[in-house]
């Protein structure tokens, strides 16, 4: 027994708040992509993006997901990559990998929010 009973503890609520703080940053990006599917600026809604994602993987492979919006391809990455990366990194007491995880989150977050600006610009645009 290497680590007392409260540092293992510790290190595991904190490890729970990275996950919890990393799903709220995926969340934040599903609610962009559901606003632009009930809008019908996306075709796909979430539950069905993940649903391709999951057959793609099973079935075909990654060229099975072809063709997705940019918008959807970072809502993958970020929901399949870097949020799990996250949470591994937090586990396996990893905190640069947390940190790279992190920032590869926002930097999904970022894009999605971007994208959802051009779209709802373009919208805009064509609706006038």
């Amino acid at each position: 027994n290497c680590h007392s009973e409260k540092f293992a503890a510790d290190y595991l609520n904190a490890c729970d708040e990275v996950k919890l703080s990393s799903d709220l940053l995926v969340l934040q990006a599903r609610s962009i992509l559901e606003g632009l599917a009930r809008d019908g600026l996306v075709a796909s809604t979430v539950p069905a993006l993940i649903g391709r994602y999951h057959a793609a993987g099973v079935e075909e492979g990654a060229g099975g997901l072809s063709p997705l919006s940019a918008i959807e391809r970072a809502f993958l990455e970020m929901a399949f990559r870097e949020n799990p990366r996250t949470r591994l990194a937090a586990f396996h007491q990893s905190p640069g990998h947390v940190w790279d995880g992190f920032a590869g989150l926002k930097k999904c977050l970022e894009r999605i929010q971007e994208l959802e600006k051009q779209m709802r610009g373009t919208a805009q645009r064509v609706q006038k």
